[in-house]
């Protein structure tokens, strides 16, 4: 065989061994950790839309709904001994749709639907997990909702919004558990809605999105306690959207997904929201569109998981490293696909746990567990020149294979060996 041919045998070979080097130098598009394991199975009957929290040492779950039924018992789960707990009994009727929240020592639940007459809820209770007993909260002074938000400021339960069948709300009210009191919040510039998120952010509550009668929305404001005022958002360039993701990520607001666009599909865009420069940024793409999605803060990164697109339930899920504007897979389970469940981070694990449905439309009892902090070591998506650079590295590795394969080819047909 002629040496320019031998030499571009050993080219294409030298190609072939460069693409595998660099296949393996690729970071990996599954997030670091252990794998999920199961959840010890509940005391209490599959669910999902219920109230939860974490409490330090427990997730408590509460209410919720499946397939037509309402419940109000609840349990609680202990990761460091994988046992469960049921609740006493509380006085509320059971519901869907609650507010809850976790005052350090107290899960407060607030609201909800509905009552044997199908009717929203006005009342609520608080739970104390070191007495084991439930108590009434007084009357909060507002009417009877759904669909709305609410978030704990380390003082005080806010809620805000919400609907019942042909209204919508735009008011609130604040409870101080020390007080026992609520106090009514000021008017806020955004008109009526449901479905929209609230998040804390360590001195203002955040309120975005949500939905009306007409359609979606898609502004916001931000309400500040110490001085009673709020304050619109500027635009975010979002579709309107509501049943999205929203979460305080260390020093931003992120919203991600939701429903749904003009033609009724869920989204999969989002952006974030830096009240400091009052102005958002745009996420990088990150999972398939979908609403109804978990999330939980594990002080790095935002974790989403679950959700649904359609009348799909979806069994994948992210986590979202702010600083680097990335995200990264998270490893895949054996849980079913799901929506309306409860996500916490233990800070040692994520937990997930219920949520609808099975194919009897029934909702789901079972969970899993990923131990550790979710590292992002998924590919970067901080930019579109990054991700073009990370498509052209992939196609040539591809090309470089495929003249190897030719090369191979050429050589056994000449009957000679590659490389002498």
């Amino acid at each position: 065989m002629a040496q320019d041919t031998i030499g571009t045998l050993k080219l294409f070979r030298l190609l072939a061994v460069l693409a595998a080097t660099s296949a393996v130098a690729l970071p990996s598009p599954v997030a670091a950790g252990a794998p999920w394991s199961a959840v010890p199975a509940a005391p209490v009957d599959g669910r999902a839309f219920h109230a939860s929290v974490w409490t330090g040492r427990e997730m408590i779950v509460w209410g919720g709904a499946s397939a037509g039924s309402l419940f109000d018992d609840g349990a609680a789960f202990d990761p460091s001994t994988g046992a469960w707990r049921t609740l006493p009994p509380a006085p509320l009727a059971a519901r869907t749709g609650a507010v809850a929240g976790w005052t350090g020592t107290e899960m407060l639940v607030w609201g909800g639907c509905c009552d044997r007459k199908g009717r929203e809820l006005a009342d609520g209770a608080a739970y104390d997990p070191a007495a084991d007993r439930w108590r009434s909260l007084p009357d909060a002074g507002l009417a009877a909702r759904t669909g709305h938000a609410g978030v704990w400021t380390g003082e005080a339960l806010l809620v805000w919004g919400g609907h019942v069948f042909g209204e919508e709300f735009a008011d609130g009210a604040a409870y101080d558990p020390a007080a026992d009191r609520w106090t009514p919040l000021p008017g806020s510039p955004l008109q009526p809605r449901y479905g929209h998120s609230a998040v804390w952010t360590g001195f203002q509550m955040v309120v975005w999105g949500g939905a009306t009668q007409d359609g979606a929305l898609g502004d916001g404001a931000a309400f500040e306690p110490s001085t009673g005022e709020w304050r619109s958002l500027p635009a975010s360039g979002l579709a309107p959207r509501s049943e999205h993701v929203a979460a305080w990520a260390g020093d931003r607001l992120v919203i991600w997904a939701g429903c749904c666009d003009a033609r009724g599909a869920e989204l999969h865009d989002g952006a974030a929201y830096k009240p400091g420069g009052d102005r958002w940024r745009p996420l990088p793409s990150a999972l398939s569109a979908r609403q109804a999605v978990a999330v939980a803060w594990d002080g790095r990164r935002l974790v989403v998981w679950g959700g649904r697109s359609g009348e799909r339930h979806l069994a994948d899920g992210a986590a979202y490293d702010p600083g680097r504007n990335r995200w990264a897979a998270l490893p895949r389970s054996t849980m079913a696909g799901r929506a309306g469940h409860s996500l916490v981070w233990t800070d040692a694990e994520v937990l997930v746990w219920g949520g609808c449905c099975d194919e009897s439309q029934r909702a789901l009892a079972d969970g899993g567990r990923l131990l550790g902090r979710v590292a992002a070591s998924g590919p970067s998506a901080s930019s579109p020149e990054e991700r073009g650079r990370t498509s052209a590295l992939a196609l040539l590795m591809s090309l470089a294979v495929a003249f190897a394969t030719i090369a191979m080819a050429v050589a056994l047909y000449l009957g000679r060996p590659v490389l002498r």
